[in-house]
C-alpha cells in the first residue's frame, strides 16, 4: 500500500508536497506541545516548592476575606 501511495504521489507533485508539508507541521505542532507540557509541570513544580517553603517558613500571605474594609486613617 505505501509503494502505491509513493507512485501515486509522485504523479501529482502538489498532492505529495501538501501532505509531506502537513505532516512536517503536525511534527512541529507535537514537538511545541511536548515543550509546553514539561514547561508547566516545570512551573508547577517550582510553585509547589514556593508554598512548601512558605509553609515550612511562616511567611504565607495574610487572609483578608473576613476582615472588615476599613478606610485609612
Amino acid at each position: 500500500k505505501l509503494s502505491r501511495l509513493h507512485k501515486t504521489l509522485n504523479r501529482f507533485p502538489d498532492v505529495h508536497y501538501t501532505l509531506m508539508a502537513s505532516l512536517d507541521r503536525i511534527a512541529e505542532i507535537t514537538q511545541l506541545e511536548s515543550t509546553l507540557r514539561q514547561q508547566v509541570r516545570q512551573n508547577h513544580e517550582l510553585l509547589n516548592k514556593i508554598r512548601e517553603y512558605q509553609r515550612n517558613s511562616g511567611i504565607w500571605p495574610q487572609d483578608t476575606r473576613n476582615q472588615e474594609l476599613r478606610p485609612e486613617p
